[in-house]
């Protein structure tokens, strides 16, 4: 069971560094999540412009 939410948490985790752009948060937040996931997006080769 523990592991379901583990791999749930860190599924949702690598959506917000790779994909989120205001589909689920207010678009303010969504920049906020890029300019802080800006760097990591890079690292892991995902385009973000």
């Amino acid at each position: 069971m523990v592991e379901w939410a583990l791999t749930a948490v860190a599924l949702f985790a690598v959506y917000l560094i790779l994909q989120e752009n205001g589909i689920l948060f207010s678009e303010q937040v969504a920049n906020y999540l890029h300019e802080f996931t800006h760097d990591a997006r890079h690292a892991l080769g995902a385009p973000c412009h």
